[in-house]
């Protein structure tokens, strides 16, 4: 005798299976440009929608994108309660919420940033950077290359001139001139 399944358990199914496929989702993935592959995780998923009902590859998406839309849709809400210090108040309303948590992995991977509050004083601080710039780079989505060049030569520019500044020694009588200078205005 055949198993009877309700529409519920087919969608668990295949956001179980969504999972699973991390070229679908996951844009650090090595398979994620791979189309192939990603076409070949569709059909699966395709099957699985098809015993919900006449499903193709093109509903597929439209199913994929509009569980991630009302998943992040939910998170962002609850954000906002955790933000505000009323964590305990939010309890997510969709029911398939928690199915989607392993998309807060993309959704919040840290910004690379420049901290401008902190300098480098020891060669331990240098050597932390240096590896956890490393891990950030590995987890960087495809970027165009030009662009991103640019922005390192800035990046670099910007903080050899913050080194001048910061390392520049100023004698005696320079003090005094910048002192009387700012009493002067």
């Amino acid at each position: 005798m055949a198993a009877v399944t309700t529409e519920r358990e087919d969608i668990v199914e295949f956001l179980e299976l969504y999972k699973e496929f991390g070229c679908l989702w996951d844009m650090y993935s090595k398979q994620y440009s791979n189309k192939d592959a990603r076409n070949q995780a569709l059909e699966i998923l395709l099957e699985i929608l098809k015993v919900i009902g006449n499903a193709t590859i093109a509903t597929v998406k439209k199913k994929i994108e509009n569980i991630r839309a009302a998943y992040k849709r939910e998170r962002k809400v609850k954000h906002m309660y955790i933000r505000s210090g009323r964590e305990d108040i939010h309890v997510p309303t969709l029911w398939y919420y928690e199915y989607l948590t392993f998309l807060d992995e993309i959704y919040s991977v840290p910004r690379k940033g420049v901290d401008t509050l902190s300098t480098r004083w020891d060669d331990e601080d240098e050597d932390e950077e240096e590896e956890s710039e490393t891990q950030t780079q590995a987890r960087r989505p495809p970027a165009c290359k030009r662009r991103a060049t640019n922005i390192l030569k800035e990046q670099e520019d910007l903080i050899e001139s913050a080194n001048n500044l910061l390392s520049r020694v100023e004698t005696p009588a320079e003090s005094y001139g910048r002192a009387v200078r700012l009493q002067l205005k």
